[in-house]
Order: C-alpha cells, then sequence, then structure tokens
C-alpha cells in the first residue's frame, strides 16, 4: 500500500510511514488530486540509515509531523471546493464584485457571470435583463429588442447568452425567483478572450490592458459592514426605473394623457400628461422630455402659453433619482397653437428642444460646447422702435448681431429645415400634425419605460412606496371629509365711462375663490386648491392690467359657490360680470364637478350615474315647455323647433344640490332685460323636475 500522507510505499501491516513517519493507523482523508495540491516535500531518511531497523522510540515528534500534514490536507482540499466555485480551471481566483455596484467590471463575451446569495451559495434560478446599455461611440443602444435570460443551474450566464452583443457598458438586473431584480455592477464587454488582455477605449478608456476574467461572482453587501442588505428589495432603481417612477408620478397629478374635441370637430387639444419622450441631446444619455397641462386649465384655455409646461428630467446615478434639469413652456406659433419643437442641427449634433414665442425669440435648450446642459442659446428678434419696421435687432445671448450673421446662426442650429414638432393643439388646417399622434407616441414611450423598468418600480413599491422609510398603510381619500368655502377680497377694477369713455376712478367689487378642505392626507384637495387660486390671480391680473379697446371683455368681478358635496365629490359654479364698457354688461357662468379625492373631472350625469342620453330627453321636453310658458322668451311654438335639443349639445348642465340644473345665460331663450334663467331637470330631492331655481343659485347684484 501506499502513505496517504506522502504517498511513498509502505507494508501493509506498518504502523508508521518509513518516510514521513505518519501512524498509519489514523484513518486520513481520501488526497486531493494533483492538480490543487503542492509537491510532495522530499522524504525524510528512513530510520534504517541511520543505524537502526525499528522506528525511533521519539514518536511524538512523527505524531506531530503527522497531524500538521494531515490539515494541510483537509484545508488545501477544502480550498479545492472553494475554487471551484470561485475559481477558473486552473484554481485561480475569481473576482468578486457587489450587487449595486457603480464600479464597472470588464469581462468578454463568453467570461462567467455567477449571481450568487452569498460566496459559497450561488443562485439557481433567476431572471437576467439587460435594462441600458452605451456603445463606444457614447451613444445609447437600444436594449428593447434584447431578450431576458431563465437561468438554471449554479454555472450562471454570458453576456454572449442573450445573441449578438456589441461593445459597450452594459446595464443588467438579476431577478432570484423569491426576490426582486437587483443591479449587478455594470459589465464593460470588450473583444477578447478568458485569459486574454483588452484595453483601451474598450476597457473605459483606460490605456493599460485589462485580463479578462474567466468568471465573476456577484453577491449581496456585506451585512457586517451594516448595510443589512438582502436580494428581497430593489437597492437601485436605474436610469428607466427612475424615469418610469418620475411619470407615474406626473400622471398621477396631471392625469394620462388624453385627446378633447369640442363639439364641433373644429379643435383638439391635449391634456393630462401630454407628451413622454426619451431623447439623447447628444452627450450619451437619454433624458427624460415631458410635457403636460392642467385638464381643467387646458379645457378653459387651451390656446393660452399658461396652460401647459414642459420639463427636462435627468437621471442622478448617486442618488438613483430622476433630477430636474429644465423646465419652461412650450413653442406657440401666432395663433397660439402650443406645440414641442426640436431642432436638429446640421453639423449632427444635439437636438436641441427650442421655446419658441410668437414675438420671434427663441429659447435654445441642449448640450452645450463645454458639455453641460441647459439653455445654449437664447436668440430674439425685437424691433427698437415698435413703430418702424425697419428697425429690426437680432440678438444671440444678449448681443447684437448683423441679420446674415443672425440667420446663417438660425439655419446651422437646424430652424425650419431640421425641425420635428409634436403638436398639442391643432391649427385649422392640420398642417403642423394632428395632436392625436402625439398621445400615441407618450403612450408607446410609456410602455417602453413599463417594459424596461416595471418590475424594478413595483418590487420598489411593494415594499416601501416612497422607497425611504418604512412602509405605510395606505390612505383611501375617498373615506376623508370634506368641506369647501369661498374666500372673498374687495377689488379696485378700472373703470370707463360709457358715455365718453373716458377713464374714471376704479369702482370696488368682491371678487371670489372656492378653498376645500379634508380631513386628512391622500387627496387631491391641495392640487384643487392650487388650481382655482391660479385661475382667479390670473383673471384678476388681466381685469387690473384691462384698458379701453382690448379685444376681450374686462371681468368685473369673479364669485364662486359650492353647490353640491356628497363625499369627495363636488360641484361647483364660478360666475362672472363682463363688460366693454357700451350700454350694458354680460354675466357668464360655468359649472365644475370634480372628485377632491383624486382630482379628476367629472360631468354632471357622470357624478349621479345618469344616461346622458335619458337626461337629455327629459331635459328637451322640459326646456321646451319653460321657454314657451315664461315670459320674456324669444321663442314661440312656431318658432322654437329643435332649438331645445340644439342647445343641450353644449355645456349648459349644472349639478347642485337640489340635481341637475340647466342653465340659460343671457340671449340663450330670453331677451337680456329678462337675464339668466335656471332650470330642474333631473331631481334629487323634494323640488319637481321643471322647477325654476333661478333666485336660489343666483349671486347678489353689486
Amino acid at each position: 500500500m501506499f502513505c496517504p500522507s506522502c504517498g511513498s510505499p509502505v507494508e501493509d501491516d506498518a504502523r508508521f510511514c518509513t518516510s514521513c513517519g505518519a501512524d498509519l493507523a489514523v484513518p486520513s482523508p481520501a488526497p486531493p488530486s494533483l492538480e490543487s495540491i503542492p509537491p510532495a516535500p522530499s522524504p525524510a531518511p528512513p530510520a534504517s540509515a541511520q543505524g537502526g531497523g525499528a522506528p525511533r522510540q521519539g514518536g511524538v515528534r512523527w505524531q506531530i509531523v503527522a497531524i500538521a500534514l494531515s490539515l494541510v490536507v483537509i484545508i488545501v482540499a477544502g480550498a479545492g471546493i472553494a475554487m471551484r466555485l470561485l475559481g477558473g480551471e486552473d484554481g485561480s481566483s475569481s473576482p468578486t464584485c457587489v450587487f449595486g455596484a457603480r464600479e464597472s467590471v470588464s469581462v468578454s463575451r463568453v467570461t462567467r457571470i455567477v449571481p450568487a446569495a452569498s460566496e459559497a451559495n450561488p443562485l439557481q434560478n433567476y431572471v437576467v435583463c439587460v435594462r441600458e446599455a452605451t456603445g463606444l461611440d457614447g451613444r445609447a443602444i437600444d436594449v428593447s429588442g434584447i431578450p431576458r435570460l431563465d437561468v438554471e443551474g449554479e454555472t450562471g450566464f454570458s453576456m454572449a447568452d442573450f445573441g449578438e452583443i456589441a461593445e459597450g457598458i452594459y446595464e443588467v438586473t438579476v431577478t432570484p425567483d423569491d426576490g426582486a431584480p437587483q443591479f449587478i455592477p455594470p459589465v464593460s464587454v470588450v473583444d477578447g478572450e478568458p485569459g486574454g488582455d483588452a484595453g483601451g477605449e474598450a476597457s473605459g478608456g483606460d490605456s493599460d490592458a485589462v485580463e479578462l476574467p474567466e468568471e465573476i461572482i456577484v453577491v449581496p453587501p456585506d451585512h457586517s459592514e451594516g448595510s443589512g442588505h438582502d436580494l428581497s428589495v430593489p437597492m437601485r432603481l436605474g436610469r428607466y426605473g427612475a424615469y418610469l417612477d418620475k411619470v407615474r408620478e406626473l400622471q398621477l397629478v396631471h392625469g394620462e394623457v388624453s385627446v378633447v374635441t369640442t363639439s364641433d370637430g373644429g379643435d383638439v387639444w391635449l391634456s393630462g400628461l401630454c407628451y413622454v419622450g426619451l431623447v439623447d441631446f447628444g452627450d450619451g444619455a437619454e433624458r427624460l422630455v415631458v410635457a403636460y397641462g392642467d385638464s381643467e386649465l387646458v379645457s378653459r384655455h387651451p390656446y393660452l402659453d399658461e396652460s401647459y409646461a414642459v420639463e427636462v428630467w435627468g437621471y442622478d446615478v448617486e442618488s438613483d433619482e430622476a433630477v430636474l434639469e429644465w423646465s419652461g413652456k412650450p413653442s406657440y406659433t401666432n395663433g397660439g397653437y402650443a406645440h414641442l419643437s426640436f431642432w436638429y442641427p446640421v453639423d449632427g449634433t444635439g437636438p436641441y428642444l427650442v421655446q419658441e414665442s410668437p414675438d420671434s425669440s427663441f429659447v435654445v435648450t441642449g448640450v452645450s460646447e463645454d458639455g453641460a446642459f441647459g439653455v445654449a442659446y437664447e436668440l430674439a428678434q425685437t424691433f427698437s422702435d415698435p413703430t418702424d419696421a425697419l428697425t429690426l435687432v437680432n440678438t444671440v445671448n444678449g448681443e447684437a448681431v448683423e441679420g446674415a450673421a443672425f440667420s446663417r446662426i438660425m439655419t446651422e442650429l437646424g430652424f425650419d429645415a431640421a425641425t420635428r414638432v409634436f403638436l398639442m393643439t391643432s391649427s385649422f388646417d392640420g398642417s403642423m400634425g394632428d395632436p392625436s399622434d402625439v398621445a400615441g407616441i407618450t403612450q408607446e414611450t410609456v410602455a417602453l419605460l413599463e417594459s424596461l423598468a416595471g418590475d424594478i418600480v413595483d418590487a420598489a413599491l411593494r415594499e416601501d412606496g416612497d422607497r425611504t422609510g418604512e412602509a405605510e398603510e395606505p390612505v383611501n381619500p375617498a373615506t376623508l371629509t370634506y368641506a369647501g368655502e369661498e374666500v372673498t377680497e374687495v377689488v379696485s377694477v378700472p373703470a370707463y365711462n360709457n358715455a365718453d369713455l373716458a377713464p374714471m376712478d376704479p369702482i370696488e367689487r368682491t371678487w371670489g375663490y372656492l378653498v376645500f378642505s379634508a380631513s386628512g392626507e391622500g387627496s387631491a384637495v391641495d392640487r384643487v386648491n392650487a388650481r382655482l387660486k391660479g385661475d382667479f390671480d390670473e383673471e384678476l391680473a388681466a381685469t387690473l392690467a384691462w384698458t379701453y379697446g382690448s379685444a376681450e371683455p374686462e371681468c368685473l368681478r369673479q364669485r364662486s359657490s359650492l353647490d353640491y358635496l356628497a363625499g369627495s365629490v363636488a360641484g361647483y359654479r364660478i360666475y362672472r360680470n363682463v363688460t366693454l364698457w357700451g350700454a350694458h354688461g354680460n354675466s357668464e357662468t360655468e359649472g365644475y364637478v370634480i372628485d377632491l379625492a383624486t382630482g379628476e373631472e367629472l360631468e354632471p350625469w357622470e357624478a349621479l350615474g345618469v344616461d346622458r342620453s335619458e337626461l337629455d330627453e327629459a331635459a328637451a321636453g322640459l326646456l321646451r315647455d319653460y321657454v314657451l310658458s315664461t315670459e320674456g322668451a324669444l321663442y314661440d311654438e312656431g318658432t322654437i323647433g329643435n332649438t331645445p335639443e340644439e342647445f343641450l349639445a353644449g355645456d349648459h348642465y349644472m349639478l347642485t344640490e337640489d340635481g341637475i340644473t340647466l342653465y340659460l345665460g343671457d340671449y340663450d331663450f330670453f331677451a337680456y332685460a329678462a337675464g339668466h334663467h335656471e332650470i330642474l331637470v333631473w331631481p334629487t330631492g323634494e323640488k319637481a323636475a321643471g322647477t325654476d331655481v333661478t333666485a336660489a343659485y343666483a349671486f347678489p347684484y353689486e
């Protein structure tokens, strides 16, 4: 037989090895493979060579040596097992990196990447997904077509498993069967074979050669260092996860994109989160570009420059959040049509996002020559003397330039010839495009973000709604108690003598707006209040700046009243007294219904669960009877015809505590002297259908 310690031949019944002194009566571990242990030491001279045929009686020393060598064998054998997990075929140690780390690792396309719950515990079943990639040219690589990998077993995966993979840096996640998506360190895929070298640009710009590993191990952060992280919660959202998180937040505040069409089909505009796009402005980093309009404000003023907002969001790696890099307004044509305008420079850089105003001023936002993102150019054409069309002044970033130089700069930046427009309000001839197309682009981009990062964001929100603290019990805002009241103030408004139209001393009028409150957190009350106050301030500012000769009438006063409140649903109206300082003024009244829990606008019939066609049918008969039986009407049996049905196609219903009413404004069916009228057409209380409720909801004369 052979000695299990040194491998020397010994007699079958020998008690000790004559070469190394090992105690052969003690069972020894199975010898490791020859590749995993160093060469055996040279055997000690046998006892017979020193003048004796039997072992020396000093055998304790030899026993100590034997035990020590046995421990070496055990350690080496254990190391061999670890090397099979962590090393290559030659037993060399594999690099180990950490989930969520941001320092990139260079690999070949066939390097094995082994995700593990710990260094000795490889993951068995998981899904691998490429979330984002950047090529060697610094441009984003489209990863939407790269398949996901379903991996089983302990051997890991390689980037070649995805198919044809270009050189670049890839952001990859691993999702265990019982865990959440986790980013591994950025993977720098370079040309080369494992064990060989790759360097220069392909290895991230380092001129020194980088040895490509056979295998890398990815483990969670060390709990002993205080991170305490496991694989059940995403450690990072990543770029597209942060963008999707921001998109969902904006949709919650402003609503999803919707296309609004007037009853005659003449005008179309977008409300809610109107535009969502991913744009590389030339520095290789895709940014999130959004445009949104408050649904109520847009429905009233789709062509005003206050109706829409535009924002550009970038991604901050350190905070793992979307960060606001620019905000402004969309471009507007002379007709007031809101649109997003992108210019593509002739040199192939860019593009630029341009805020163009009807007064021929341009705010050009993008990547400037120094590589920073922000406002790169401010261009304007103004008249130094508004009465002289020959005094045109051209400025670039505040400095005057000749007209030829100005035109050259505009052309180089891509003005007109290389412009892409996304329309949010329609032009009459449709020459600028269709807002419905922009709504489709928005929906496609949101769907792309959901496919790239929806599982990451969902997993983060399941654990913690804001990802910064303990998850809170969700609040159902529909269960809160709501209230509302009008806040009034006395305003001195401009006045004119309607005889000679000479200015008079300002007159005092009472103005008011509604303020809502809720019994707890989680509702849309704050957003609703901000919108109502914003509309109020806008109207008041227009009145205080009004001068005779303005195209629009002056609003002398604006009041608001809360006519209905049940649960979280509120019905209210805004009344305005307007004039051009002629013989008399007019009154305007608009009704609104809103869910204070969500901020969603409703129609009166939707709030009560009434079918619109049934409501119109009932209202038409009641309106006809009311007009024909009330003094001051402009119609009789012979002339009224289908006028009631045509009238009901407009927005004239109000939601009140008595039910749904029909508001008849000045001149609608009666002479001006008869004033406005309001009748109950769908009662919910004690009053009968057809009741005149004008006095119940009228504002006092002032």
